[in-house]
């Protein structure tokens, strides 16, 4: 058929001069254009008469297909023929988030004072390389050199699988791998480093994340250890994985599961899990530890992660259990939190399904958003419950402008304190 095409194309252009001769000027450089037109359909009939040769390049020997490749394309708009060359420098791009915090508590039992406060003041450095790439993360509120790095690795994207190398956030707790720039409410509850692993939110090792196409598995194997802490013979591993029941903008169903687990060596430092249970600078007790340097230290957690978005409102719930043994015995502590929001305007908040987190809401306009949370520790044998109930309003100005105010009733049987906080944070990304 093709061949039909160009064989018309010719005779035509061959019979328009011909009767061009009894038109005037007009008509002749109307003829012109139909000349060129016609030429530019014929160079279009021979380039796709060589790409259907291509679709057949697995039926040709070596030197037809060879042959067929030589032939350069003459249409800008062309597919290449071979793959596009790889990028000879990474691409970089920066980022930045500040989290500027105003406190004022209401004491009870413990002397605490309130004010201001960077609660972060953080660069990012993101490079890709093809499949490869690379993330910095520096905190630049923190104590200063190595404390400040959070997120320093190197990555590659194999399929659906990201493998990651370097000082990372281990697969664990979905409160915890949530972004500090997309929390419901100012700080994390106690099923994540804030509690349960604190101190210990990055550690250094190895790990790989998989999309399955209704949320992600993963691995993580790591030392004991982040650049500011001393190097040790302790090691970690956590594995986290997720399911979306249904994920479609504005209506999800999340369900997931994580474990944990840390061994000590003789160099290892303590394993604690301590709670500011009434707001950011408030009361701090140690509800379980292991003791520095205990060949034996262990410490295992797991929890069961569930979350329901319809529209505006979003609900999220962790339940989980944690045991610190060591050659002093084993404790036992009980945690689990439940968190709501409500978001005004029709907007609602993104769902990571690879990640299995929720990201930052997605508006039209500037937005109100409702806030509430519940979160309660259980320590066995009894040291004391803790409880933080939590509720807010948050304004969104945009998605790189918003301000969070939140009300925390702190109440602790470890130091019979009943302490409240009112905090207003403001927070810009770019």
């Amino acid at each position: 058929m093709p061949s039909t095409i160009s064989a018309r194309a010719l005779w035509l252009a061959c019979l328009l001069p011909v009767s061009a001769w009894s038109q005037g000027d007009p008509v002749t450089a109307e003829l012109r254009q139909l000349k060129q037109e016609l030429a530019r359909l014929q160079d279009r009939i021979e380039r796709l008469e060589r790409q259907q040769a291509q679709a057949t390049d697995s039926g040709a020997s070596p030197e037809v297909v060879a042959t067929r490749k030589a032939a350069p394309l003459t249409d800008a708009t062309a597919a290449p023929l071979t793959d596009a060359p790889k990028p000879a420098k990474p691409n970089v791009k920066m980022a930045g988030r500040i989290h500027s915090d105003v406190y004022a508590f209401d004491e009870d039992q413990l002397p605490l004072s309130g004010g201001t406060e960077l609660r972060r003041a953080r660069l990012e450095w993101h490079a890709d390389l093809g499949d490869w790439g690379a993330d910095v993360v520096y905190e630049l509120a923190g104590d200063g050199g190595a404390d400040g790095l959070r997120d320093v690795l190197v990555r590659r994207q194999v399929g659906d699988t990201r493998w990651f190398l370097g000082q990372f956030k281990p697969l664990r707790s979905m409160a915890e791998l949530t972004s500090s720039n997309n929390l419901v409410v100012p700080e994390r509850p106690f099923l994540s480093a804030s509690g349960v692993f604190s101190g210990r939110q990055h550690q250094q090792g190895l790990g790989f994340l998989t999309d399955h196409g209704r949320g992600g598995y993963g691995l993580t194997v790591f030392s004991l250890r982040d650049q500011a802490t001393a190097r040790n013979d302790g090691w970690g591993a956590a594995g986290r994985a997720s399911f979306s029941g249904w994920n479609s903008p504005g209506e999800v169903l999340h369900l997931g599961a994580w474990y944990s687990l840390e061994r000590g060596a003789s160099d290892t430092p303590s394993l604690r899990a301590r709670y500011e249970y009434a707001g950011r600078r408030g009361p701090r007790p140690t509800l379980a530890s292991t003791t520095a340097g205990a060949a034996e230290a262990e410490v295992d957690a797991w929890a069961i992660e569930a979350a329901w978005q319809h529209g505006g409102w979003l609900l999220q719930s962790e339940l989980g259990r944690a045991g610190f043994a060591d050659e002093q015995g084993r404790s036992h502590l009980r945690s689990g939190y439940l968190q709501a929001s409500y978001l005004f305007g029709g907007g609602y908040r993104a769902y990571k399904s690879a990640a299995g987190t929720f990201g930052g809401p997605k508006l039209d306009r500037p937005a109100w958003e409702l806030t509430a949370r519940y979160d309660r520790v259980e320590g066995e044998p009894a040291v004391g419950d803790l409880s933080s109930t939590v509720i807010g309003l948050n304004y969104h100005y945009n998605d790189h402008l918003r301000w969070l105010l939140s009300y925390t009733l702190g109440d602790s049987d470890v130091d019979d304190d009943q302490t409240r906080q009112i905090a207003l944070r403001t927070q810009f990304t770019f």
